[in-house]
């Protein structure tokens, strides 16, 4: 609450072991930044999965659309209707490997994706919404319905649960930090600690774990993404102090923007995107962007265009990790889901920045 009082006139969201090969009839791969699109491929005959997969992370970028169905080889949805705005897959994160995981909440499973398919790799509850996956691989899923995590072993068996204190407000992510900590971004871009399935935390411990922005600079800054009248910029701010905190530096994106969040951070460099609402005849349309930012620097260095939310967004449809770090989506449109892994690299790379 601190960063939102300072900053009020400004802020105003059983493992199974087996591989999926793309006998997908709708799966395309390509390079993002192509616009072409090839189709997938079984693995060649001796080939082994391991081979196949670590030569899809050796060129990471990918975009493949994955079926709708309730197969193994196929992504659950439930269709929009009248005021109803459809639902399926829920969460979406990438491993400090830079795998692709996100959860297929109506076939009750977290499924690995690349280039080539889809693997299921732990089994779920349908009400969970959040994915966080830690430095070994482990990983957490969040009901934000039950305020429970469930916690897996890097192989997907179960490792632990933990209720959590309904205190934190309306939940933007999950992480995993060091000893399975578990830790909550919140709506207003603070991070709380929850404790671990061995050390779970009270209320009052989860209260003064409260750390304000987004994600922490060196030096316990904290960082976060602001838009104030169609202004959007990140702020860096001060480590708190008696109650305090104060803005560093700034770097501006632009104006005309409706949101501004941000997605992940690897030393200096920061990924978060953008949105403008945009009308251009009696339809409201989201135009969405990839902003690259060197905040050492206060410099945008990166920015590419993303497609547009699709039949309907899902509750986090987009994140950012890994090293060298990525961005990975999913668009769920009619004939499918489309997933696509960006390495933040190839937006430097390709510019755009202001």
């Amino acid at each position: 609450m601190l960063l939102a009082r300072s900053l009020l006139p400004l802020l105003r969201s059983m493992s199974r072991h087996f591989y999926l090969w793309a006998l997908l009839p709708l799966a395309a791969c390509a390079d993002p930044s192509s616009g072409e699109s090839a189709k997938v491929s079984a693995p060649a005959i001796g080939e082994s999965a391991a081979e196949v997969r670590a030569a899809a992370h050796a060129a990471p970028a990918f975009d493949i659309l994955l079926a709708w169905g309730e197969g193994e080889l196929e992504i659950g949805r439930r269709a929009p209707q009248p005021e109803f705005r459809g639902e399926g897959p829920s969460g979406i994160a990438l491993a400090p490997d830079g795998r692709v995981l996100l959860i297929d909440r109506l076939n009750h499973r977290v499924l690995e994706v690349d280039g080539h398919g889809l693997r299921s790799v732990a089994d779920v509850a349908e009400d969970v919404e959040h994915l966080a996956i830690g430095s070994d691989g482990a990983m957490a899923t969040f009901s934000p319905l039950r305020s429970h995590a469930a916690f897996f072993e890097a192989d997907g068996s179960p490792a632990g649960e933990l209720s959590v204190p309904r205190l934190t407000g309306p939940i933007a992510r999950v992480r995993l930090a060091g000893s399975r900590q578990l830790v909550i971004e919140s709506a207003l871009q603070e991070r709380l600690t929850a404790g671990s399935p061995s050390t779970p935390y009270t209320e009052a411990e989860l209260l003064r774990s409260k750390r304000e922005g987004a994600f922490e600079l060196e030096g316990g800054r904290g960082v976060v993404a602001i838009v104030s009248e169609g202004r959007a910029a990140v702020h860096v701010l001060s480590p708190s102090a008696r109650g305090r905190v104060r803005v560093l530096s700034r770097v501006e994106v632009g104006e005309g923007f409706a949101s501004l969040r941000l997605l992940g951070l690897e030393g200096d460099t920061a990924v978060a995107v953008a949105e403008r609402v945009e009308q251009p005849g009696e339809a409201i349309e989201v135009g969405r962007e990839l902003v690259v930012f060197d905040l050492a620097k206060r410099s945008v260095i990166g920015r590419r265009a993303l497609p547009r939310p699709g039949e309907w967004v899902p509750t986090e449809d987009l994140a950012a990790g890994g090293s060298p770090l990525a961005v990975a989506l999913m668009v769920p449109e009619r004939e499918g889901l489309r997933v696509i892994r960006i390495p933040v690299s190839s937006v430097v790379a390709g510019g755009g920045a202001k």
